[in-house]
Protein backbone atom coordinates (compact mmCIF):
# COMPACT_ATOMS: atom_id res chain seq x y z
CA UNK A 1 0.00 0.00 0.00
CA UNK A 2 1.46 3.72 -0.65
CA UNK A 3 1.55 6.01 1.61
CA UNK A 4 -0.78 8.27 -0.48
CA UNK A 5 -3.21 4.98 0.27
CA UNK A 6 -2.46 4.91 3.52
CA UNK A 7 -3.13 8.59 4.16
CA UNK A 8 -6.72 8.01 3.12
CA UNK A 9 -7.37 4.90 5.53
CA UNK A 10 -5.44 6.00 8.36
CA UNK A 11 -4.88 9.73 8.07
CA UNK A 12 -6.33 12.30 11.19
CA UNK A 13 -7.97 14.98 9.48
CA UNK A 14 -9.96 17.86 10.34
CA UNK A 15 -12.29 21.16 9.05
CA UNK A 16 -11.27 24.65 10.77
CA UNK A 17 -12.65 27.46 11.23
CA UNK A 18 -11.77 30.95 12.99
CA UNK A 19 -13.70 33.08 15.19
CA UNK A 20 -12.39 36.00 16.98
CA UNK A 21 -15.05 38.07 17.55
CA UNK A 22 -19.12 37.91 18.17
CA UNK A 23 -20.10 38.89 14.68
CA UNK A 24 -18.69 35.89 13.06
CA UNK A 25 -20.15 33.27 15.12
CA UNK A 26 -23.79 32.64 13.45
CA UNK A 27 -21.24 32.65 9.78
CA UNK A 28 -18.80 29.79 11.71
CA UNK A 29 -22.26 27.84 12.61
CA UNK A 30 -23.66 28.35 9.26
CA UNK A 31 -20.44 26.91 7.27
CA UNK A 32 -20.83 24.08 10.25
CA UNK A 33 -23.84 23.22 9.33
CA UNK A 34 -23.28 23.15 5.13
CA UNK A 35 -20.27 21.02 5.95
CA UNK A 36 -22.23 18.61 8.37
CA UNK A 37 -24.71 18.14 4.96
CA UNK A 38 -22.04 16.69 3.23
CA UNK A 39 -21.67 13.76 5.38
CA UNK A 40 -18.28 14.76 5.81
CA UNK A 41 -16.76 11.82 8.94
CA UNK A 42 -14.20 14.04 9.73
CA UNK A 43 -13.98 16.23 12.64
CA UNK A 44 -15.03 19.85 12.74
CA UNK A 45 -13.28 22.31 14.86
CA UNK A 46 -13.33 26.00 15.84
CA UNK A 47 -10.37 27.91 16.60
CA UNK A 48 -11.75 30.63 18.80
CA UNK A 49 -10.42 33.49 21.14
CA UNK A 50 -11.80 33.75 24.48
CA UNK A 51 -10.09 37.18 25.30
CA UNK A 52 -12.76 38.69 22.25
CA UNK A 53 -15.63 36.73 22.38
CA UNK A 54 -18.63 36.66 25.15
CA UNK A 55 -19.62 34.12 27.36
CA UNK A 56 -22.70 33.20 24.91
CA UNK A 57 -20.52 33.27 21.82
CA UNK A 58 -18.44 30.60 23.51
CA UNK A 59 -21.19 28.36 24.82
CA UNK A 60 -22.73 28.21 21.34
CA UNK A 61 -19.52 27.37 19.63
CA UNK A 62 -18.91 24.47 22.59
CA UNK A 63 -22.68 23.09 21.84
CA UNK A 64 -22.07 22.14 17.92
CA UNK A 65 -18.84 22.13 17.12
CA UNK A 66 -16.82 18.78 17.51
CA UNK A 67 -14.17 20.89 19.34
CA UNK A 68 -13.54 24.66 20.54
CA UNK A 69 -9.38 25.08 20.53
CA UNK A 70 -8.62 28.24 22.31
CA UNK A 71 -6.09 30.17 21.66
CA UNK A 72 -4.38 34.03 21.77
CA UNK A 73 -5.73 37.07 19.51
CA UNK A 74 -2.72 37.68 17.65
CA UNK A 75 -2.99 41.55 15.86
CA UNK A 76 -1.00 42.57 12.90
CA UNK A 77 0.24 45.97 13.17
CA UNK A 78 -0.28 46.51 9.16
CA UNK A 79 -2.26 49.65 10.04
CA UNK A 80 -1.41 50.91 6.31
CA UNK A 81 -2.10 47.93 4.16
CA UNK A 82 -4.90 46.85 6.01
CA UNK A 83 -6.68 50.32 5.25
CA UNK A 84 -5.59 50.44 1.64
CA UNK A 85 -7.66 47.25 1.67
CA UNK A 86 -10.52 48.85 3.68
CA UNK A 87 -10.37 45.96 5.71
CA UNK A 88 -9.44 46.98 8.96
CA UNK A 89 -11.01 44.02 10.61
CA UNK A 90 -8.21 41.89 8.88
CA UNK A 91 -5.83 42.13 11.86
CA UNK A 92 -7.25 39.11 13.46
CA UNK A 93 -6.04 37.25 10.53
CA UNK A 94 -2.81 36.57 11.89
CA UNK A 95 -4.06 34.13 14.53
CA UNK A 96 -4.34 31.57 11.31
CA UNK A 97 -0.47 31.01 12.08
CA UNK A 98 -1.88 28.69 15.09
CA UNK A 99 -3.20 26.37 12.62
CA UNK A 100 0.46 25.29 11.99
CA UNK A 101 0.78 24.66 16.79
CA UNK A 102 1.39 21.10 17.30
CA UNK A 103 0.33 22.17 20.95
CA UNK A 104 -3.21 22.73 19.43
CA UNK A 105 -3.32 20.91 16.68
CA UNK A 106 -0.84 17.86 16.74
CA UNK A 107 -3.73 15.09 17.07
CA UNK A 108 -4.42 15.83 12.97
CA UNK A 109 -1.77 14.74 10.26
CA UNK A 110 -3.29 17.88 8.13
CA UNK A 111 -6.06 20.53 8.03
CA UNK A 112 -8.44 22.22 5.74
CA UNK A 113 -9.54 25.91 7.29
CA UNK A 114 -12.51 27.95 5.77
CA UNK A 115 -12.49 31.25 6.40
CA UNK A 116 -16.01 32.01 8.87
CA UNK A 117 -17.88 33.30 5.27
CA UNK A 118 -17.61 30.60 3.37
CA UNK A 119 -20.45 27.80 2.79
CA UNK A 120 -19.55 23.76 1.57
CA UNK A 121 -22.05 23.22 -1.02
CA UNK A 122 -20.83 19.57 -1.79
CA UNK A 123 -18.25 17.39 -0.10
CA UNK A 124 -14.51 18.26 -0.43
CA UNK A 125 -12.77 15.58 1.51
CA UNK A 126 -10.69 15.01 -1.05
CA UNK A 127 -8.78 17.87 -0.57
CA UNK A 128 -6.50 15.88 1.92
CA UNK A 129 -5.46 13.45 -0.61
CA UNK A 130 -4.26 15.42 -3.20
CA UNK A 131 -2.57 17.09 -0.52
CA UNK A 132 -1.01 13.95 0.74
CA UNK A 133 0.06 13.25 -3.18
CA UNK A 134 1.84 16.75 -3.35
CA UNK A 135 3.50 16.23 -0.03
CA UNK A 136 4.75 12.76 -1.11
CA UNK A 137 7.14 14.39 -2.95
CA UNK A 138 8.38 17.44 -0.78
CA UNK A 139 11.53 16.77 1.19
CA UNK A 140 10.20 19.50 3.95
CA UNK A 141 6.96 18.26 5.03
CA UNK A 142 8.00 16.80 8.46
CA UNK A 143 8.38 20.67 10.16
CA UNK A 144 4.76 21.44 8.50
CA UNK A 145 6.44 23.36 6.13
CA UNK A 146 3.49 23.29 3.63
CA UNK A 147 0.43 24.69 2.74
CA UNK A 148 -1.95 23.99 -0.37
CA UNK A 149 -3.85 27.42 -0.97
CA UNK A 150 -5.39 29.63 -4.33
CA UNK A 151 -3.84 32.68 -5.40
CA UNK A 152 -5.02 35.77 -4.34
CA UNK A 153 -6.98 37.97 -7.40
CA UNK A 154 -5.37 41.02 -6.35
CA UNK A 155 -1.92 39.51 -5.64
CA UNK A 156 -2.03 36.78 -7.27
CA UNK A 157 1.85 36.11 -6.11
CA UNK A 158 0.33 35.70 -2.92
CA UNK A 159 -1.95 32.77 -1.73
CA UNK A 160 -5.61 33.84 -0.11
CA UNK A 161 -5.67 32.62 3.59
CA UNK A 162 -9.40 31.94 3.11
CA UNK A 163 -9.40 28.59 2.15
CA UNK A 164 -6.37 26.58 3.23
CA UNK A 165 -4.93 23.06 3.91
CA UNK A 166 -1.85 22.90 6.03
CA UNK A 167 0.30 20.09 8.08
CA UNK A 168 1.03 21.62 11.54
CA UNK A 169 4.56 21.29 12.71
CA UNK A 170 6.98 22.56 15.20
CA UNK A 171 9.65 24.58 13.28
CA UNK A 172 7.09 26.05 10.61
CA UNK A 173 4.83 27.68 13.36
CA UNK A 174 8.01 28.91 15.16
CA UNK A 175 9.30 30.67 12.41
CA UNK A 176 6.19 31.55 11.23
CA UNK A 177 5.63 33.47 14.83
CA UNK A 178 9.33 35.30 14.25
CA UNK A 179 7.98 36.45 11.03
CA UNK A 180 5.05 37.45 12.69
CA UNK A 181 6.73 40.10 15.15
CA UNK A 182 8.25 41.74 12.33
CA UNK A 183 6.97 45.72 11.46
CA UNK A 184 3.87 45.57 9.08
CA UNK A 185 3.50 41.44 9.16
CA UNK A 186 -0.26 40.22 8.28
CA UNK A 187 -1.22 36.62 7.28
CA UNK A 188 -1.93 37.43 3.74
CA UNK A 189 1.18 39.83 3.38
CA UNK A 190 4.49 38.55 4.38
CA UNK A 191 3.42 35.36 5.83
CA UNK A 192 3.20 33.45 2.13
CA UNK A 193 6.14 34.55 1.57
CA UNK A 194 8.00 31.77 4.19
CA UNK A 195 6.55 28.92 2.06
CA UNK A 196 8.84 27.96 -0.79
CA UNK A 197 5.98 26.10 -2.52
CA UNK A 198 2.73 26.82 -2.52
CA UNK A 199 -0.07 24.48 -4.11
CA UNK A 200 -1.78 25.96 -6.96
CA UNK A 201 -2.53 23.43 -9.59
CA UNK A 202 -5.18 23.63 -11.26
CA UNK A 203 -6.89 20.33 -10.31
CA UNK A 204 -6.41 21.55 -6.40
CA UNK A 205 -8.13 24.60 -7.41
CA UNK A 206 -11.14 23.23 -9.26
CA UNK A 207 -11.78 20.92 -6.72
CA UNK A 208 -11.77 23.38 -3.68
CA UNK A 209 -14.12 25.79 -6.27
CA UNK A 210 -16.37 23.10 -6.80
CA UNK A 211 -17.67 22.77 -3.23
CA UNK A 212 -17.09 26.11 -1.60
CA UNK A 213 -19.14 29.18 -1.95
CA UNK A 214 -17.59 32.18 -0.83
Amino acid sequence: MSSVQEARTAGRFAYVTLVTSDGYVDGALVLLHSLRRTLTGHNILCLATPSTLSPQSLLRLHEHFDGVIKTDLQLSDDHRGLSVLGRPDLRSTLTKIQLWDPALFGAWDALCYLDADTLVRQSIDDVFDRFYSWRESMADWNDGGLVAASPDTGWPDCFNSGVLVVAPGYQCHRQLIQRAATTGASFDGKIPCYFVRVCTSPMLSRAMSAGLQP
